[in-house]
């Protein structure tokens, strides 16, 4: 790694905002020879495809990938189980890069890191040298964003509203969560009420999944 890359990867580990880390994803894209990035953060849990962050810096065309269409989308459906980069030929959205990234610091949770540009797409020879830094710089936007996005634990829930969050997450009604934990199901219910008014959505199924986006579960 030199001295560049060095100095970038200090930038993306010490970024406080989204601002910031768009200005720094940029000049990573520009410097591996693509002109714009896209980044998003989800997980597939309880079935949601549920995005809470996206970052990208297409100002005139809209980003290549939707989530809302993840299964005709082979770039997403790739990385959502492979960190192995993905290549595609150009299209109106032009060609490009993309790898999937995971982090221990949030199990279930993925992140999606594409370049895109209006030549020709990256061929053999020119993914051999560059592939290590793009695996480098997919994982440090996916790191700064869980660090930028995530609240201070103490801040956040209760150990009693994630152990509940945490049943829930793997298909427990609110009556099993409830004789597994012997209290009662008003207590579930009011342990779950707190914890999607906290995390500022609608129903249980949100709270899981933002929860894990969040790295609050493990």
């Amino acid at each position: 790694m030199d001295a560049w890359h060095r100095h970038w990867l200090g930038r993306a580990q010490t970024a406080t905002n989204r601002q910031e880390l768009t200005s720094i994803a940029s000049d990573a894209a520009r410097a591996l020879g693509f002109e714009r990035f896209c980044y998003l953060q989800s997980t597939w849990l309880l079935n949601s495809r549920a995005v809470v962050l996206t970052l990208h810096n297409h100002l005139i065309s809209p980003p290549p990938h939707d989530l809302s269409r993840a299964d005709a989308d082979p770039a997403i459906a790739h990385c959502r189980f492979s960190n192995l980069p993905f290549v595609w030929q150009a299209c109106a959205n032009g060609a490009g890069w993309a790898q999937g990234a995971s982090s221990p610091r949030a199990l279930g949770v993925r992140g999606i890191f594409s370049l895109t540009r209006d030549g020709p797409p990256p061929d053999d020879g020119e993914l051999q040298h560059v592939e290590p830094l793009l695996s480098l710089v997919s994982k440090a936007i996916h790191d700064a964003m869980l660090r930028i996005e995530r609240p201070a634990r103490s801040e956040a829930l209760t150990e009693r509203e994630r152990e509940v969050l945490r049943w829930t997450a793997v298909g427990k009604t609110s009556t099993e969560v409830a004789q597994i934990l012997t209290v009662s199901e008003n207590t579930i219910k009011f342990h779950i009420k707190n914890a999607t008014h906290k995390l500022g959505v609608a129903n249980k199924t949100a709270a899981v999944v933002k929860a894990v986006l969040m790295g609050l579960l493990h």
